[in-house]
Order: C-alpha cells, then structure tokens, then sequence
C-alpha cells in the first residue's frame, strides 16, 4: 500500500465560508465539501 500525502493550497474568496482549493474549485471553508455538493444536495433533497 503507498502512503500519499496530499498538499492542498486554499484560497481566500470575498464569501465568508468559501474558499477556493488548489483547481480553483469553490469548497466550504474547514471542510472538503465543494459547493456544488451542496447545491445538488439541497435541489434533491430539499
């Protein structure tokens, strides 16, 4: 088994609790739930 250690660098956004992850992808600050999980979420589920 390889042991990977991943580097992620985040980025500040001009939104309190989102920030921007090294693909520039927005995800929930403290977290690795990216925006888009949510918003799907919530539109199925309610």
């Amino acid at each position: 088994m390889i042991n990977k250690q991943i580097a992620m660098t985040i980025a500040a956004t001009e939104y309190k609790y989102v920030q921007l992850d090294d693909r520039n992808i927005p995800i929930i600050e403290g977290t690795s739930m990216k925006i888009v999980e949510l918003l799907t979420s919530v539109k199925a589920y309610g």
